[in-house]
């Protein structure tokens, strides 16, 4: 239950998104799919080789991502290419986690 005196401020924000956008980072995995499209674009494929997982499994983070608003993706033939969808605040975020972590 929210106390009454947080009741005001939770109006403007859709909690249901947030706590969807925060929980697709709670998977490692999924921060290091993050980390390496700051660097550059990568397919699906790539990403079984650097994450050593399955096509499915990665499949899956990246469709997570994309949902959450993190990542788009775009076909080229048969593959799938992803990148950031806004690459200057994802990088902030990063930073501020790895800021708040150390303090």
């Amino acid at each position: 239950m929210v106390k009454e005196e947080y009741k005001d401020g939770l109006q403007n924000i859709d909690i249901e998104k947030v706590t969807e956008f925060f929980k697709a980072l709670t998977e490692p995995r999924r921060i290091l799919i993050l980390e390496e499209l700051q660097k550059e674009e990568h397919c699906i494929c790539d990403f079984v080789k650097i994450l050593g997982l399955s096509q499915p499994a990665v499949s899956h983070h990246i469709s997570l991502l994309s949902r959450v608003g993190l990542i788009k993706t775009r076909r080229e033939g048969k593959k799938v290419i992803c990148s950031l969808r806004d690459k200057k605040n994802i990088n902030r975020l990063l930073q501020i986690a790895k800021k708040l972590i150390k303090s």
